[in-house]
């Protein structure tokens, strides 16, 4: 049996892209694998993860001070090479660029004796700090190290590919779907109410899960709430009251454009998708990983079989929404042609092929590994 050990530092209760990993891995191998896991938590894990079949979870006397964050590195990088010696794993999977120091540190240490399989989250953008650009000059080392690295999607892939000095031969993108939300459950009991005012006024909703801010063009969804006609609204989700009011003012905005719903807990998130009848989902590409952004948000809309409107200028998002014939762009909607978006369809069988698809390069790619 293999020894896996995963290592990151993230929020566990919200990070899909890891919680899926595990399920395939376990779904896949279980009789194979014995995965541990070493977890800086940013916030407290609240679910119970039955795939992991050991956690040893690393916390540090400093966090959140950008002023000391050098001395959270270093006594992370201590306390995670202490649990890597002693947990002894045959593979490693190391999620993102917080916790290449030890990683890297380690494979020096033992060579060949461990498998580094490296999973690239976010590329660097170009305004990020001394202490981050450090952190990815050892990426980029740990990268060089690796059996194996796996990107979010092809143009990150693509993109590394042609500037780096990296052999990317040994690479492949993973992209972070929904793999196991179920759609057709009923609605929560907190949700049947907007259900019911949306019914009862032949309203359509536009999701929009998630702040408001410039990267998130947030210009372009102020310009766009102006074209809705009176039975279509934004749905806000994921902004505080607060800062939603803001951007009205800002703007000059008829909040009668949209329908606020703000904050909700993440176990419910999926039941405020089934409202909408389509999404809005932007980044601009001012920085570069803003650019090769692919959101969460995209794959959820995409799995709730959603029209899905895209700023043009990110190649991610309109690459997806035009390989997959799944949306419109928002520069060509105008208060003539807004209702085309509602009538778009797509076959309900592309998300679950793409799944599939997807699953069957981490199956593969362990295959290889743990034979």
């Amino acid at each position: 049996m293999k020894k896996i050990v995963f290592i990151a530092k993230t929020d566990l209760n919200k990070d899909g892209r890891i919680l899926n990993e595990l399920r395939i891995l376990k779904n896949k191998f279980k009789n194979k694998i014995f995965i541990e896991f070493i977890l800086m938590a940013d916030k407290p894990l609240n679910i119970v993860i039955e795939d992991v079949d050991r956690f040893h979870f690393i916390s540090t006397r400093i966090r959140n001070n950008s002023l000391l964050r050098i001395f959270t590195v270093f006594e992370f990088t201590v306390k995670a090479l202490i649990k890597l010696f002693r947990t002894k794993p045959d593979v490693i999977h190391a999620e993102d660029t917080a916790i290449t120091l030890p990683v890297y540190l380690y494979s020096l240490l033992k060579g060949k004796n461990v498998v580094i399989v490296y999973d690239d989250h976010e590329l660097p953008n170009e305004n990020e700090t001394i202490q981050l650009k450090f952190l990815q000059k050892v990426e980029t080392l740990l990268m060089a190290r690796s059996a194996h690295i796996i990107f979010a999607n092809k143009e990150r892939q693509d993109y590394l590919t042609n500037v780096s000095n990296l052999n990317l031969s040994n690479s492949s993108y993973l992209l972070n779907l929904p793999y196991f939300e179920n759609v057709n459950n009923a609605l929560s009991s907190e949700v049947i109410p907007i259900y019911q005012f949306k019914e009862e006024n032949q309203l359509k909703f536009i999701m929009h899960q998630g702040i408001i801010e410039e990267e998130r063009g947030r210009l372009k969804l102020a310009d766009f709430s102006k074209k809705l006609p009176k039975h279509v609204k934004i749905l806000i989700v994921g902004v505080s009251k607060k800062y939603f009011e803001e951007f009205i003012e800002e703007y000059n905005l008829d909040e009668f454009n949209f329908h606020f719903i703000g904050a909700v807990p993440y176990y419910v998130l999926n039941d405020y998708w089934k409202l909408a009848d389509a999404s809005i989902v932007m980044y601009l590409p001012k920085y570069l990983n803003n650019k090769l952004c692919a959101p969460n948000r995209l794959y959820i809309s995409y799995n709730h079989r959603l029209p899905i409107i895209v700023n043009i200028d990110n190649p991610v998002l309109s690459n997806f929404v035009k390989t997959n014939n799944c949306g419109l762009f928002i520069e060509d909607l105008t208060t003539l042609n807004i209702e085309d978006i509602f009538s778009i369809k797509y076959n309900s069988d592309s998300i679950e092929q793409l799944k599939q698809s997807e699953m069957g390069k981490l199956e593969g790619l362990y295959e290889k590994i743990i034979k």
